[in-house]
């Protein structure tokens, strides 16, 4: 099922009501996978996703798809990287040309960056001042006046709200990557490469909503 098709079952819904039935039949599922760093992306069928969160082994379940899928994500970022200031263009364009060299280090602040930097217009209102990360996207998800942009800002939003988490330094690193430890420089080893795949994939759901706003 394709999300063009998951949102035909809603043909004839108000968009308060489409919004609600999104959100409700599908937080919990796309929470699952989002908190732990794995979004729906725009290339990922929406049965697949909702089949991994449902394995014992989540995080292996999206690793193996996304070794075999992954290319298709590039593309899709790729594709559509004009929708980013030229500026984070060229920086998510960079940051592929090095995960394609297997040079991980500089993928991780990179994409973090462009991240935060495309955020300021899905989760500030393009307000460049103490930008509201999880809670503007996920109140966004809910006042977007669109189901379909509705479900990819629920599952950034809970992609933020783990990643973009603060973090006690002397605690050790998360299990998770986070944006605190890798933009104040307290990471110590390379980063694996499913992280710099969740960021990536992160960057590709920001693009899918400009998508979405654009062609609304």
């Amino acid at each position: 099922m394709s999300y063009k098709d998951f949102l035909s079952l809603f043909v004839g819904k108000t968009s308060d009501e489409l919004i609600s039935e999104v959100v409700l039949a599908n937080e919990n599922k796309i929470k699952k996978g989002s908190e732990i760093g794995w979004v729906l992306s725009p290339t990922m069928p929406i049965p697949e996703y909702y089949k991994i969160v449902a394995m014992d082994d989540i995080s292996r379940g999206f690793y193996d798809y996304y070794e075999n899928n992954f290319s298709a994500v590039i593309n899709y970022v790729e594709s559509k990287s004009s929708l980013l200031n030229k500026f984070l263009r060229s920086m998510v364009m960079e940051a592929i040309w090095a995960y394609k060299e297997d040079k991980l280090l500089i993928c991780i602040p990179a994409l973090f960056a462009v991240i935060e930097g495309a955020l300021v217009h899905i989760s500030n209102s393009g307000n460049k001042e103490k930008t509201r990360y999880w809670y503007g996207a996920n109140n966004a998800a809910r006042e977007s006046g669109s189901g379909q942009i509705a479900l990819p800002l629920l599952t950034l939003s809970h992609f933020l709200a783990c990643t973009f988490q603060p973090s006690k330094f002397n605690e050790g690193p998360l299990a998770i990557i986070n944006r605190h430890w890798s933009q104040h420089g307290r990471y110590e080893s390379s980063p694996p490469k499913e992280s710099v795949m969740q960021l990536l994939s992160a960057v590709a759901v920001i693009l899918w909503v400009f998508e979405l706003k654009n062609n609304a």
